[in-house]
């Protein structure tokens, strides 16, 4: 390959990965799928995902008070379970990080929380989808 081919294809290439990375983090793009108030005294919760249309990845925001997430599960339209550790707190007003779906775009029932309790008052955690 050629000097020019070469800065060709990795100028398409860095057009692609920034295009996709600013779709990413454009926050109006994403959908509301469900949200939850978790009571910081109980370390289980579920969110039933009222978003019917395929989805690339999801986040979970927080607000009135810090979570600290241990687990997420996801469960897909054809049942099944998607584990995602996270081990992660996050602030009220914070998003986790991006989980991106397995394989092609995929369909959420529902997102399975396992956390412990922060100190604080009540949360409430929303999760966002990505088409």
């Amino acid at each position: 390959m050629n000097r020019r081919t070469f800065l060709t294809v990795a100028l398409s290439t860095l057009t692609t990965l920034s295009a996709t990375a600013q779709t990413r983090t454009d926050w109006s793009r994403w959908k509301r799928l469900g949200s939850r108030r978790v009571d910081l005294g109980v370390d289980r919760d579920v969110i039933p995902c009222g978003f019917s249309g395929f989805l690339r990845a999801i986040v979970l925001e927080v607000r009135g008070s810090a979570v600290n997430f241990l687990d997420v599960k996801l469960v897909l339209g054809n049942g099944e379970v998607v584990d995602v550790p996270m081990r992660s707190l996050v602030k009220a007003g914070e998003r986790s990080r991006i989980i991106d779906l397995p394989g092609n775009k995929r369909v959420v029932n529902r997102v399975e929380l396992l956390y412990r309790p922060a100190r604080g008052r009540r949360a409430e955690v929303v999760a966002w989808g990505l088409e």
